[in-house]
């Protein structure tokens, strides 16, 4: 399946939200045989639209090419309502402001 996911220039993490709290959201880590949380609790996030998420690892086929060991957060909880549009974010700024490996360009 396809996720659309929403660029932000200003942001740094990549994160899908989790569709066991948001349904209309395609992604869901259960359905993946490669799914691996990295750690065992959620994190809170300051600086993305994700407040709570854990930090967790999948393969994503990118413009059909596999990508493994893809590092990203698992969004349990919003800011905002972007979730009724899009299935996550991909953070375009290459500037340090989330926990390290979350961010899909410099992985």
């Amino acid at each position: 399946n396809n996720i659309k996911l929403l660029l932000k220039q200003k942001s740094y993490s990549f994160y899908v939200y989790d569709n066991n709290y948001y349904s209309n959201v395609i992604y869901n880590y259960k359905n993946s045989s490669r799914y691996r949380n990295l750690l065992e609790y959620e994190f809170e996030f300051t600086s993305s639209g994700c407040h709570y998420g854990i930090f967790s690892m999948d393969t994503f086929y990118i413009q059909n090419q596999r990508n493994d060991s893809i590092t990203f957060i698992l969004c349990t909880q919003s800011y905002s309502n972007e979730f009724k549009y899009f299935d996550g974010q991909i953070g375009l700024n290459i500037e340090y402001e989330s926990m390290p490996d979350t961010n899909l360009i410099l992985v």
